[in-house]
């Protein structure tokens, strides 16, 4: 028996070589990677929405099917579950504070935070694809 984690879903390998190959041939991997991460961030509010809203998950959906689009893909994919790391960061944060309530502006702050976090997470996982 191996442990160690799970491997992450091919798709996301796949989309992110496909989001890379729109950026012009010389530009950085570095770069490529970063400038991913946020698009996939930026979207992830979106999908984020979604999650609470059955009306927002409809439009998103058909937003999808009409203008597929790999930054959104990253995002949105089930397989690949990008809300997972915005949601385990906000509970992380939650735990940090003991469970302590926000008020409004904190929270949007947190959330901002927790965004951030995930989109560093995500630039160092779309270069090591970028360099295989």
């Amino acid at each position: 028996m191996t442990g160690g984690r799970p491997r992450r879903p091919a798709v996301e390998a796949r989309l992110v070589r496909e989001a890379a190959a729109a950026y012009p041939a010389d530009a950085p991997r570095e770069a490529i990677a970063r400038d991913l991460a946020a698009r996939v961030v930026g979207h992830l509010r979106g999908v984020a929405a979604e999650a609470s809203d059955p009306a927002v998950a409809a439009f998103g959906q058909l937003g999808r099917a009409v203008l597929p689009c790999p930054a959104v893909a990253l995002a949105s994919d089930p397989e690949i579950n990008t809300l997972a790391e915005f949601i385990e960061a906000r509970v992380k944060s939650l735990r940090q504070r003991s469970g302590w309530t926000l008020n409004a502006n904190q929270d949007r702050a947190d959330v901002e935070v927790c965004l951030a976090h995930v989109q560093v997470k995500l630039a160092a996982r779309y270069l090591k694809i970028l360099r295989k």
